[in-house]
């Protein structure tokens, strides 16, 4: 998008005027805000070639749907490359700051511009700043990145790159679109091998100049490369609510779980007779688990009986462990609906 070099008033009237301007290029914004008011317009956009006659008549959907990425040539018609806008609310001065905002499936702020008395562009300055509450930090094996921006002017994009501290060229694992001053961003890294990482969240701005670190960072990470599953308050008893057996724990503690298995066997057999009852996916360390086994016949639990169960964590590398405390003996009665 090029900035208007120029706003002006629509009709000169002693009690103020509507603002216009004429944008043009690619990316054009969709709406626009004089800053500082809740004065928010949308831009009238022109294709540079005419909308398809057999397209139909244009809804708001349809203009929604046009602003994609995806190219329309195909059917004919080229994107948006002029725009023309006008403020709702009026104005007695053209010294003003325009916020020009592209929203579609998310909203988010291209760049902000300034005019003098005149309604000439003021000489547009990339800046980047972030609040002293930014952070990079090691969460088990996750790095998080949190920051949130204070000021925002020609950012393209916010680049999250690393390496190692051994490496000379960084690596960009995410990156996110700017939204507007005080939005708060965030991006995560899992790394995969032991070490000392570096961090940092780069600015980068669609007038090309320099990019800019933001927030750096150097972590010793240790990667555990075998699976952890702790829990806590585990239970499993017969319960006369469904007829069955309820199985409760809370994790404490998960990293590379595939699915916790409950297994079943007789009391009285050895443990090769374990077989697999019932399972669940992993939802993360402090999820609240709950499982009913109901009895069906031909499987781990038929009927009424004495059993031992144990709760099983399988990891993604395909090994399991027993997890400690719950194994448990469980005597299941003869009650209505079950057969002797």
């Amino acid at each position: 998008m090029q900035i208007p070099s120029q706003i002006s008033f629509k009709h000169v009237t002693p009690n103020g005027s509507k603002l216009t301007a004429t944008i043009e290029g690619d990316d054009l914004p969709n709406i626009i805000q004089v800053k500082g008011t809740n004065d928010i317009a949308k831009v009238n956009r022109k294709r540079d070639r005419p909308r398809p006659a057999d397209w139909g008549p244009i809804t708001e959907n349809d203009e929604r749907e046009d602003d994609d990425e995806y190219d329309r040539d195909e059917r004919g018609c080229h994107r948006f490359t002029m725009g023309r806008w006008e403020s709702k609310a009026r104005y007695k001065s053209l010294k003003q700051t325009l916020i020009f905002i592209k929203k579609r499936r998310c909203t988010r702020v291209i760049q902000e511009a300034s005019y003098d008395e005149q309604g000439k562009l003021v000489n547009v300055t990339p800046i980047a700043t972030i609040t002293s509450n930014s952070s990079i930090a090691l969460n088990g094996n996750t790095v998080d990145l949190v920051w949130t921006s204070a000021q925002e002017n020609l950012i393209r994009e916010y680049a999250c790159e690393t390496k190692l501290s051994t490496e000379s060229q960084w690596r960009k694992f995410d990156s996110e679109m700017p939204m507007g001053a005080g939005t708060t961003y965030r991006a995560s890294d899992v790394p995969a091998v032991s070490g000392r990482h570096e961090y940092r969240v780069v600015a980068e701005f669609s007038d090309n100049s320099a990019p800019k670190v933001l927030l750096t960072q150097a972590l010793d990470v240790t990667v555990n490369t075998g699976g952890q599953a702790e829990i806590q308050n585990f239970s499993a008893q017969y319960s006369t609510n469904f007829f069955g057996i309820e199985v409760l724990w809370t994790s404490t503690a998960e990293l590379s779980i595939k699915e916790y298995q409950v297994e079943l066997k007789p009391a009285d057999a050895g443990d090769e007779a374990y077989q697999l009852a019932e399972r669940s996916d992993a939802f993360g360390a402090g999820f609240q688990y709950s499982l009913a086994i109901f009895p069906v016949e031909g499987t781990a639990f038929p009927g009424p009986g004495n059993y031992t169960l144990r709760l099983k964590a399988v990891f993604l590398d395909s090994s399991e462990k027993i997890i400690p405390g719950t194994i448990t003996n469980i005597v299941v009665p003869v009650e209505a609906g079950l057969a002797a």
